[in-house]
Parts: structure tokens; C-alpha cells; sequence
């Protein structure tokens, strides 16, 4: 993971119910940030297909239900597809329903 290479801080909630994956410490001053961790996908089995999208899904699974996610939920969100990472901050992401299309230009300034 990327955090460990720039010498960050990471440790893992106790309780499986949280809506974060890990916690992160970039540096001392901002102190702990959670992050939510998703994997990208192409949204077609197709590449090559017209408006295919690298996406990651924005929902969780809570019980029988899946709610997304809500204020307060993460700081940061973790998305990986093969050799590529971005870390985008939660007020990028706030108001996504679904899914967030990172294989597009607005997210290259997030990619790590």
C-alpha cells in the first residue's frame, strides 16, 4: 500500500462494523484520518467500448441493506486498479450515490 511507502502511520479499527477500513497518520498536525479502500473496475467487460468508465462502487453493506456512504463515514478514499491509486478526500466524493468514475480527468490531481 501506498501509505506504508511514504512512511505513514496505519492502524486498523477493533470493531469489523465500521464504515472505514484503516486509519492513517500522514503527518503529525492532521493527526488520524480514516480511509475507506475500494478496487476499480471498468463498468463493461469491454475496455475498448465507448464511455466504458474505470469506476469503484460507493455503498456499503450494513445487515441485509446496502446504504451509501454519509458524512462523517471516511476522510479519505483509497481506490486501486492494477498500478494505479488515488487517494480522494471525502468532500470530492460527497454526494456520489453509486459509484465514483476515477478513470476520469477530475480525479488525476488524487492519483498517487
Amino acid at each position: 500500500m501506498k501509505a506504508l511507502e511514504e512512511g505513514w502511520e496505519i492502524a486498523t479499527p477493533f470493531c469489523a462494523q465500521r464504515a472505514y477500513d484503516f486509519v492513517v497518520r500522514r503527518t503529525v498536525p492532521l493527526g488520524w484520518e480514516t480511509v475507506q479502500v475500494k478496487t476499480a473496475y471498468y463498468a463493461r467487460k469491454d475496455r475498448n467500448a465507448k464511455n466504458n468508465a474505470l469506476e469503484a462502487g460507493l455503498r456499503r453493506s450494513k445487515g441485509n441493506a446496502v446504504k451509501r456512504y454519509e458524512d462523517g463515514d471516511f476522510d479519505l478514499l483509497f481506490v486501486a486498479h492494477e498500478d494505479e491509486e488515488w487517494l480522494i478526500p471525502w468532500s470530492v466524493v460527497r454526494g456520489k450515490t453509486s459509484a465514483v468514475q476515477v478513470g476520469r480527468a477530475k480525479y488525476d490531481e488524487w492519483r498517487i
